[in-house]
């Protein structure tokens, strides 16, 4: 009989581990002073949380299954991290680390707010609506890198609610961390995200890339992308807006993130639910009104990993293993009723095609930006 409080328990302990800012937060104070005691306290406690989240334990539930794996991913990275600060003699050190952030020079402005000090730059990213600064934050706790994501008027106030909205009801290892939010004394709102340290969104890839990515890696963003996608769409919530910017990989860690929710619908499933816009690479119902659906965002993402790869629009790419044409294809088809609909079911059917085209279900192959 399957326990259904073990999805409620994963869940708990995945978001945990998603919102670990240092191995510490983890792995907790070592108590041991040398190095090689140090190292083997840490096995210990890595081995129990192990054996806590095993993946087996949770494999009559798909769902729990597939965050028990992502736990597990994510335990390793911080694993890893851990026995590299012992190995500097730095754990239980809290970070402050500027040394990617900028000198005085290229500083915006410094403010504070609930308890934090911030420093943000100049020349903010700017968007359709909203303008983002990239910047730090600080207090007793530590420091961590942020984006600061403004609306240019406060007219549209309502697109960051939105955000704020979707982001505080969900927690995924792919979609960006929400810190807080601010009404600014012009009235405009204002969002804090950590920020995707070490990414890269689809069009600064496919920059150094001008024949389109090499199948191999695009499918290991896919898979990812894919999986956040089935998150998002069990939990009710359509991203409404995914596009080539909208996407960022770290290639350090092959992950992939979905970003930029001011479009988002939650709750997608209500009678009165409506798609908010449109872009290059929204699917064609949505500008006629249709009710949102599952498919429209993963015909967004088809048209995105085309993109990539290379392709133009929604053509056949050449060039690429048959089989994975094919498999794209279904994704961009006009027709919302024929076009792939189920997210977790094209994650799963993608390891299986990854299996037979490149003999691997998962295989890490670095992806080399400058």
């Amino acid at each position: 009989m399957v326990d259904p409080s073990l999805l409620d328990e994963i869940l708990l302990i995945h978001n945990a581990l998603v919102k670990a800012r240092f191995p510490e937060n983890v792995f907790g104070e070592l108590k041991a002073s040398e190095k090689t005691d140090q190292e083997r306290e840490l096995k210990t406690t890595y081995r129990t949380i192990l054996k806590k989240i095993h993946p087996d334990k949770y494999a009559q539930i798909e769902q729990a299954s597939y965050l028990a794996q992502e736990a597990t991913s994510l335990v390793n990275n911080l694993y890893e991290k851990a026995k590299a600060k012992i190995n500097s003699n730095s754990y239980g050190e809290i970070l402050n680390d500027k040394s990617s952030f900028g000198d005085a020079t290229s500083i915006e402005t410094t403010f504070d707010l609930n308890d934090y000090c911030y420093e943000l730059l100049k020349d903010p990213v700017q968007g359709d609506f909203c303008d983002v600064f990239f910047g730090v934050r600080e207090n007793d706790s530590g420091l961590e890198h942020i984006c600061f994501k403004v609306v240019e008027d406060k007219s549209n106030n309502s697109l960051l609610e939105r955000e704020k909205e979707i982001l505080t009801s969900i927690t995924h290892k792919s979609i960006p961390i929400f810190l807080d939010s601010a009404i600014l004394e012009d009235d405009r709102q204002a969002n804090i995200l950590r920020r995707v340290e070490g990414s890269y969104d689809l069009y600064e890839v496919k920059d150094q890339f001008p024949d389109g990515v090499p199948q191999e890696h695009a499918v290991w963003i896919l898979d990812r992308l894919l999986s956040v996608l089935g998150y998002l769409h069990t939990n009710k919530i359509i991203h409404g807006s995914i596009e080539p910017g909208n996407i960022l990989i770290t290639p350090h860690n092959h992950n992939g993130f979905l970003i930029d929710y001011t479009l988002g619908i939650k709750e997608a499933t209500k009678t009165n639910s409506k798609y908010f816009g449109t872009n290059d690479y929204s699917a064609p119902e949505i500008e006629k009104g249709e009710s949102p659906h599952p498919s429209s965002d993963l015909y967004s993402l088809g048209k995105s990993i085309i993109f990539l790869m290379g392709g133009n629009n929604t053509t056949p790419l050449a060039n690429i293993d048959p089989k994975l044409n094919s498999y794209l294809a279904n994704f961009v088809t006009e027709d919302p009723s024929r076009r792939t609909n189920d997210a977790w079911k094209a994650w799963h059917e993608l390891k299986q095609l990854r299996k037979e085209v490149f003999g691997a279900e998962n295989q890490f192959l670095e992806l080399c930006l400058d």
